[in-house]
C-alpha cells in the first residue's frame, strides 16, 4: 500500500511528498526480531507476540518516517539502509543532526515515553527498509509481563546512555569527571 510522506527538504519547501511502501504483517519472522539486541530477552512466544504488532516498510532517500513534534506511536528497527536522526533549530531555521542509524539500530523511543511525541525528525538517507512496531501494543505487551519489561527497558536506557556517551565524546565534552583519590 502507497501513503504519502514528505520529505524533509520538500516539506520545509512545500513540495510534492514522497511515498512509502509498507509490506503486510506475515512478512515478518520471529529471527528477524531475535537478531535485534533489546529483543534479545524476549522468548519465541514474546517474539511472536511481537512480530503480530510489527509492519514492514520500505522509504525512498531523503523520505521522513517521522518528524518533530508529530505524535510518536511507533518504535522503528532498521532493516537496511541508513537513518539521519535531526532536529530543527528553530529561531535559526537550521537543521542538527544529532545521530546516525545503521542497520540493527532502534530509534523512536519518544513512542514508549509519557509524552508520546517525537523530539526529532528521522530522514532517511539511502533507500530504507525499516520494522515499525506499535509502541502502544508493545506497552501492552511489557506492562504483562513486568520482568520482561525492566530488562527491555533497562536495554533501551543503556543504547541511549552509549549514544549519548559517543555523542560527547565527538564534541569533547567528558561523560563523567572522576577524581583521583588525595
Amino acid at each position: 500500500m502507497l501513503r504519502p510522506q514528505a520529505s524533509c527538504l520538500s516539506a520545509v519547501l512545500g513540495m510534492n511528498p514522497a511515498p512509502r511502501k509498507e509490506t503486510k504483517l506475515a512478512m515478518i519472522n520471529v529471527n528477524e526480531l531475535k537478531a535485534v539486541d533489546v529483543f534479545s530477552a524476549f522468548s519465541d512466544n514474546q517474539l511472536q507476540e511481537l512480530v503480530k504488532i510489527t509492519k514492514r516498510r520500505t522509504y525512498r532517500t531523503n523520505a521522513p518516517i517521522y518528524k518533530q513534534g508529530q505524535p510518536a506511536t511507533e518504535l522503528f528497527i532498521i532493516r537496511k539502509g541508513l537513518v539521519s536522526l535531526r532536529g530543527l533549530k528553530s529561531e535559526d531555521k537550521i537543521w542538527v543532526a544529532f545521530d546516525l542509524c545503521e542497520p540493527g539500530d532502534l530509534f523512536g523511543t519518544a513512542s514508549l515515553m509519557k509524552s508520546r511525541v517525537y523530539t526529532l525528525t528521522a530522514v532517511c538517507l539511502e533507500e530504507t527498509e525499516v520494522l515499525a512496531i506499535d509502541a502502544d501494543k508493545l506497552s501492552n505487551l511489557l506492562h504483562i509481563d513486568f520482568e520482561l519489561g525492566y530488562m527491555f527497558m533497562n536495554k533501551v536506557a543503556q543504547l541511549y546512555f552509549d549514544r549519548y556517551e559517543a555523542a560527547t565524546k565527538e564534541l569533547g565534552f567528558p561523560v563523567a569527571a572522576s577524581k583521583a583519590a588525595p
